[in-house]
């Protein structure tokens, strides 16, 4: 008997890229192999990769838009976004502590956008999946920064702490899950699965914000878990 194939396409930023930071080198590189294992071992989906470095939801849905112009042929979308979102410009904040300073999308713009993917899909008859975002060692990143060049104490200061940093990171996570719940899309909890883990800063990159490669083998294994609940239910 000849199974479905069923046809899934990835809108992200560079978790779902595959992008991990290389700590000798100081840059950031492709991880090998990352869906190309899924897809080994997953043969009857077929997955179509969109994600790209740096994207926030807004270039996420002007990607979209353009895919559905052209025709957009899949059964699901996966949509991963939030962690360049509620990023922050830091070099501005650096030069100019004392101004009053958004996220890149603030949060209601990234939810008003979240919202848009979601009603174009549905109204294009593909399946949208939302994803949380994993968890972030602020510490980490703040010296990540302070590597690139920026002043980590006016960082520190304009912040408070760096534990705000990871609150604000978990908001967007948190208001994801909320549109899901509100718009009846279905969802990937990758942010509850880093957190079981126990101590998910094994999983992280020295930058503190990319998974490392048993972060992203956790990222894949739970894309495959969901997607199999999904062809059981």
């Amino acid at each position: 008997m000849e199974q479905m194939i069923w046809r899934l396409r990835i809108f992200g930023d560079s978790i779902m890229r595959g992008i991990l930071y290389d700590d000798s080198e100081g840059n950031y590189v492709h991880m090998p192999n990352g869906a190309i294992s899924f897809q080994s071992t997953s043969p009857n989906i077929c997955i179509r990769n969109n994600s790209y470095f740096g994207y926030t939801s807004t270039k996420g849905l002007q990607l979209l838009q353009r895919a559905i112009i052209r025709g957009l042929v899949s059964d699901f979308v996966l949509l991963e976004y939030g962690g360049n979102d509620c990023d922050y410009r830091w070099k501005e904040i650096v030069a100019y502590p004392e101004k009053r300073h958004e996220p890149r999308t603030p949060l209601a713009q990234f939810d008003d956008t979240i919202r848009s993917m979601i009603s174009l899909l549905k109204t294009e008859k593909v399946t949208p999946i939302l994803m949380t975002l994993p968890p972030i060692n602020a510490n980490l990143y703040i010296q990540h920064l302070g590597r690139s060049g920026l002043d980590t104490s006016t960082i520190l200061q304009w912040l408070g702490h760096s534990d705000c940093m990871y609150r604000g990171q978990e908001e967007y996570s948190v208001r994801i899950k909320e549109i899901a719940t509100e718009t009846d899309t279905r969802i990937m909890d990758i942010r509850s699965r880093f957190l079981g883990v126990g101590d998910f800063n094994t999983l992280l990159c020295k930058d503190g914000i990319h998974p490392n490669v048993d972060g992203h083998k956790l990222i894949w294994n739970a894309l495959g878990d969901f997607l199999l609940e999904m062809k059981t239910a």
